[in-house]
């Protein structure tokens, strides 16, 4: 069953797939990668009626499902596809866990890779305890997934991404220890950055980024507080 409806004329007598936004917004990542030029319609009347998109040059950093818990959290997915789930579990005091985190998906384990583990530093860049990890999850609608930290201490907590992402290599990272976080990266892609508060949990958020712009957090506080930000490039081909 075809989503394109009728074709739109282009220069030369040709003609562009057509979709509503709400049509393009419900495709997964892999089918908008798999789209060549399309036209998406925002409205029926006037001059100015939609955009003209290149589906195989989308990339995405979407969040679609994010949260956070201390030591174990469950969430049940609201819309299938194809998705990245990002799990950073962070301590928040002096001192260095293994903080290992595993992953669900309606009871099944989850095939993990840990982009990057960091100990505790007393100085520097980089200085909290945390494990960044990325889960690929096929899910649908209803599908729960669990998330366990095991390895922590009373400081740890973690924050979940559920996202679209184009984005798998991490690139580079900065976290720091009751101060705002704030930093650049010389490549462009994405990034995802937060705060935590002890076991108080955390937060997440994630946007496209354009090579040498800033990024800052908000401010985390003060007393067993985190701020982190970490930065995503495309695998090679």
């Amino acid at each position: 069953m075809s989503i394109w409806g009728n074709p739109v004329t282009a220069g030369g007598g040709g003609g562009l797939p057509l979709m509503t936004r709400g049509e393009w917004n419900a495709l997964s990542l892999a089918e908008k990668q798999a789209c060549g030029l399309l036209a998406i319609r925002d409205a029926d009347t006037g001059y100015h009626r939609g955009e003209v998109v290149c589906g195989q040059d989308y990339r995405a950093f979407e969040i679609v499902q994010s949260g956070t818990a201390a030591s174990s959290g469950t969430f049940a997915v609201t819309a299938g596809g194809d998705y990245s789930l990002y799990v950073v579990a962070l301590n928040s005091e002096a001192s260095t866990y293994n903080l290992n985190i595993a992953a669900s998906c309606n009871g099944a384990a989850l095939t993990g890779e840990t982009l990057e583990y960091n100990p505790y530093y007393a100085s520097g860049a980089n200085r909290r305890n945390y494990r960044i990890m990325r889960f690929a999850v096929t899910a649908e609608a209803g599908d729960s997934i669990r998330i366990d930290l095991s390895g922590r201490s009373n400081y740890s907590s973690f924050v979940y991404a559920l996202a679209f992402s184009s984005f798998t290599v991490l690139g580079k990272t900065l976290s720091t220890a009751d101060a705002v976080c704030s930093g650049s990266y010389g490549t462009g892609g994405a990034v995802l950055y937060g705060t935590f508060a002890g076991a108080g949990g955390g937060t997440v958020n994630a946007s496209l980024y354009t090579a040498g712009s800033t990024v800052t957090t908000a401010n985390p506080g003060s007393n067993y507080k985190s701020a982190y930000i970490f930065w995503f490039a495309e695998a090679a081909p």
